[in-house]
Parts: structure tokens; C-alpha cells; sequence
């Protein structure tokens, strides 16, 4: 059972029980995005950025769907998969295990129209396909930011391949998390505390600073702790903590900065008391491995600047983020009978993210309605991965360094050809280059000479006969060095859209996405995965 309380920023309050188990209270606080009008058959007008520009949901010409802060805040979902679980054809899955299960960016977890991204390389790396992300996630506007799960405004999601506009990753579709900004009218905050079960914890605050009319700050964290473990044991002990500062400088009508750090820690802990059930008998035999620890930290510094000169508007997007993981799981209580756990550990001492975008768009209000823009993208990654026996047999291991650019230029324009009647065109330009290192190190014959010998198949030729773990050289490790990888792609997008009444359209659009293909070892030998384009009509 959880048991929430929540403080609001304005004056008139609501009670509202969603489940017979849980008790909320909540104060309204209108916001950009919401769905209908409780005392009206009317809807509500919703502001969305979908398409990188102002419009109202009913008259943009997308499979696009909103979620408002205060409905999520409401029905107590602060995670990615219960934000996104009553989103039509979407799919998103918490991480399979809490340590080593999670990845450094969110869209391998995410599902749209059931294609899936194909690989999560932070668990293990190629798979087939390409290695980037199917779906394209953004937090205030920058590519894979963090802190999506607190102090949010709204969640839009663009179903199908947005391509031209969001560029690599952006197949099956994008979400976009936007958490709240600072204004300048008044002070105000919020607060929401939950509790329940498992001494689960759980604090998120948020406070808006107005310091004069061109000023503003806004402060905001979450911390989350289910600190007792599952079954008053260790595996399920989780943490983490979020932090954020935004500040917001608009000196005159015609330019806005806004600048923000963010912050998150998550701790995990696996291992601990586990129980094993005979065959035939059921009888419960107790196991206690060690505690396996957990860590990821991630910073992130960003910007957004807005400029209206004379009949266009500028926007410049910097952002820099960075990820540390070590994590060490324990598989296996009892590794193929062994009596020993099978350790995994994931380290990344180096995973560093810099985007930067800039925009040229007419004025909102203008007849024909267009935008442009550079996009680029770089990650530097060092990873390292291996499994071993607590006994100290090393099974096997991966050393992976990797440096990924993206370079991408876009343009879109839409064109009324009559009152009620209008076309859409995009196109975009991507250029991606890879460079790949990579060594894979699997001892076939770390288990010779033990009583496990006879549980692990040895390859054909493979013999332990006469060696004992001890005494056998080990293998050459399978490995790529400085592999170059180039990928040139053309997205486009052709819609035309007619209004029906005010309220209704219809359209049709094809459109394209694009994701850029890498290398890997897989089996022992390296592995070539293929880029991926899809066409959506």
C-alpha cells in the first residue's frame, strides 16, 4: 500500500482516491497541456511543440499525443513506463535487472508501433541491427536528457518516423519530456511525499523563484528509496536521488536565455538471501551470496537561447551530459551447481554526450510556415564488461571504446494552397561516422580441472583432457581496432492536410527515418550491424 500527499502552487484543492489501496490529495494548478474540460463538453485547447513549433493538437496533422504534469502527478506515475502506459502503441518496459539491466539512454526501452530498438548496448552490446535507439527521447529539448520523471509540464509523443525534424533515432517516433519553467509572476511551490510498503520512501519538491520581471529560478529534486528490499532482502534495495536548477534571463520581448543543470544518482543492490526448491521434494534450500553493488551518475549542463530578429525567430540548443556506471550483479546464487554466484560487472568510466542544434523559423504567425537547422551529435564511450566465478575464474570479458559523430542539416516548410487546404515538405541530410574498438576475451577453458568441466561444452577440437584451469594459457582475445564506419542518409516527409470543420481534418504523409549501423563482436568474431531505414505511410 502507498500513501501519497501533495502541495500545490495554487489555492483551491481537490481530494481524488484512483485506487481503493492509495489515498492522493492534490491542488489544481492549470498547465499548458491538458485533455479535456471537466465542466465542459468542449476541449480544451493544447499547446504542443511537436513539430519543433507552436500549435494547438487539434490542428496539427500528426499521430501525437499529451500527458499534463498534473494528471501524471495525480495518478502517481513518475517512472518512463507508467507515463507511457495508457499511450496508444507504445510500449515501454522497465529495465530488466536494477543493476547492470539499465542503459544510458532511455530510448532502448521505449516501443512504438511494435518496432522495437533491437539492441541495448549497455547490457550487451550488437545484436543484429543497429545499435542507436528506434525511439528518440528528449528532456527540455535536448537529445536523451535526464530527469524526465519529476516536475514535469507535460509529455508529448509523435508516433512514426519524425525523421526530418529529430533526425538519428527517430524511426518509430519521439517522446518529449518537457518539466516545468521559471516564470516571473509570483513565488510558489509544490511538494509530494509517498510512502508504503518495503520502507519505500519517496520526496519530490520544486520551488519557483521569481527574483524581479527579467529573472527567474526555478529549483527541483526527487529522491526515491526502497530501502528494505523485497522480502526484507537485499536484491530489490534500491536509491536514487535527482536534482535540477533552472534560471531564466528575458530582458526584452525579443530574446529569452534559459540555462540548466541536472543531476541523478542511482544506487542498486543485488545479491543477498535467495531460496532454491529441490526437485522432487520442494525443499527450500537458503542461499546467501554476497551483496552485488550498484552506481550510475549522470550530470547535465544545457542552454536554450531565443531570438526574434526582425521576421525570424533563432534558437541555439548547447548541451553537454555525462554517465558513469559501475555495476556488479550477482547472477546466479549457485553458477551451474557450483556452489558459487556468477559475478557480472559493467563499468563506464567514460560515456560523454555533446549536442548542439540551432534553429532559423519564421514568426509564428506568418503565412508560410518554415523552419531550418543544423544538429550535432558526439558520444565518446569506454566501457568494460566481463563475467567471473566469485571463486575468481574469470569466464569472460569486453573491452569496448567507441566514438560516434552526427552531423545533420534539416529543412521543413509548410504552404496553405487554399483557406482550408495545406502541404508540408521536409527533407534532411545526415552524415554519421563511427569509429569502433573492440576486444572479446571468452576462456573456453576456465572451468578444465573443476567439477563444472563436465556441465560446459567445449567447442569442436576443444579438449581439457591432461589441463587443469591453472595450468592452460589463455586464449587470444577476438578483438577490432579503429574500425571506420561512414553512413550518408536522405529523410523526407510530403503531408497534405485538409480541414474539415474546425475541429476535424484529414491527411495523408509519407515519411522516413533513419538509423546508422555499427560494429561489434558477437560469437567470438566481429559482426557488422546493419544501418535501418523505415518508411511510414
Amino acid at each position: 500500500m502507498a500513501t501519497q500527499a501533495f502541495a500545490g502552487e495554487d489555492d483551491g484543492a481537490k481530494a481524488q482516491s484512483s485506487a481503493p489501496d492509495a489515498v492522493r490529495v492534490a491542488q489544481a494548478n492549470p498547465v499548458l497541456a491538458t485533455t479535456e474540460s471537466s465542466s465542459s463538453s468542449e476541449l480544451e485547447e493544447v499547446t504542443i511543440t511537436a513539430e519543433r513549433r507552436k500549435s494547438d493538437i487539434q490542428s496539427t496533422a500528426a499521430s501525437v499525443s499529451v500527458r499534463s504534469g498534473n494528471e501524471l502527478t495525480e495518478q502517481g506515475r513518475y517512472t518512463t513506463r507508467e507515463i507511457l502506459q495508457d499511450v496508444p502503441g507504445i510500449v515501454a518496459v522497465d529495465n530488466s535487472s536494477l543493476n547492470i539491466g539499465s542503459a544510458d539512454v532511455q530510448g532502448n526501452n521505449i516501443t512504438i508501433r511494435g518496432v522495437s530498438s533491437g539492441t541495448d548496448r549497455a547490457v550487451g552490446g550488437p545484436s543484429g541491427i543497429s545499435s542507436a535507439p528506434g525511439t528518440a527521447v528528449y528532456v527540455d529539448g535536448v537529445y536523451e536528457g535526464i530527469g524526465s520523471g519529476y516536475d514535469i509540464d507535460r509529455v508529448e509523443v509523435l508516433r512514426g518516423p519524425q525523421g526530418t525534424l529529430y533526425g538519428r533515432s527517430a524511426t518509430t517516433g519521439v517522446v518529449a519530456f518537457h518539466t516545468r519553467n521559471p516564470t516571473f509572476d509570483s513565488y510558489g511551490g509544490n511538494a509530494e511525499v509517498e510512502a508504503g510498503n518495503y520502507d519505500l520512501q519517496h520526496y519530490s519538491a520544486a520551488v519557483n523563484l521569481p527574483v524581479n520581471s527579467t529573472f527567474a529560478m526555478r529549483l527541483s529534486g526527487d529522491y526515491h528509496n526502497q530501502g528494505d528490499g523485497y522480502y526484507g532482502q537485499a536484491n530489490g534495495m534500491a536509491k536514487t536521488t535527482d536534482g535540477r536548477a533552472k534560471a531564466l534571463w528575458a530582458p526584452n520581448d525579443a530574446f529569452s536565455l534559459l540555462v540548466g543543470f541536472a543531476y541523478e544518482k542511482s544506487e542498486a543492490f543485488s545479491g543477498g538471501n535467495s531460496f532454491v526448491a529441490a526437485v522432487p521434494s520442494l525443499a527450500l534450500t537458503t542461499l546467501n551470496p554476497g551483496i552485488g553493488p550498484g552506481l550510475k551518475e549522470q550530470r547535465e549542463y544545457w542552454a536554450e537561447a531565443n531570438w526574434d530578429v526582425g521576421p525570424v525567430k533563432i534558437t541555439y540548443l548547447p548541451a553537454f551530459r555525462d554517465w558513469y556506471q559501475d555495476d556488479h550483479l550477482l547472477v546466479s546464487a549457485n553458477f551451474l551447481e557450483s556452489g558459487v554466484a556468477l559475478n557480472q560487472a559493467l563499468l563506464a568510466p567514460k560515456d560523454n554526450f555533446n549536442t548542439q542544434e540551432l534553429r532559423v523559423a519564421s514568426k509564428d504567425d506568418a503565412a508560410v510556415q518554415w523552419q531550418a537547422g543544423t544538429f550535432y551529435y558526439r558520444n565518446t564511450l569506454t566501457k568494460y564488461n566481463f563475467d567471473a566465478l566469485v571463486n575468481g575464474v574469470v569466464l569472460s570479458s569486453t573491452d569496448d571504446a567507441k566514438d560516434t559523430r552526427n552531423v545533420g542539416v534539416f529543412a521543413e516548410t509548410t504552404i496553405p494552397v487554399t483557406a482550408s487546404t495545406r502541404v508540408t515538405l521536409g527533407v534532411r541530410y545526415d552524415d554519421t561516422k563511427v569509429v569502433v574498438s573492440e576486444s572479446y576475451y571468452d576462456d573456453v577453458y576456465a572451468l578444465c580441472g573443476t567439477f563444472l568441466q563436465p556441465l560446459v561444452p567445449l567447442p569442436p577440437g576443444a579438449t581439457c583432457t591432461g589441463v587443469s584451469a591453472a595450468s592452460v594459457a589463455s586464449p587470444p582475445a577476438a578483438s577490432i581496432n579503429g574500425v571506420v564506419l561512414r553512413f550518408h542518409n536522405f529523410n523526407y516527409k510530403a503531408r497534405i492536410e485538409q480541414d474539415l470543420t474546425q475541429k476535424n481534418m484529414v491527411y495523408a504523409m509519407v515519411s522516413t527515418g533513419f538509423r546508422p549501423g555499427d560494429e561489434g563482436i558477437t560469437s567470438g568474431k566481429p559482426n557488422f550491424l546493419s544501418a535501418e531505414k523505415l518508411t511510414s505511410i
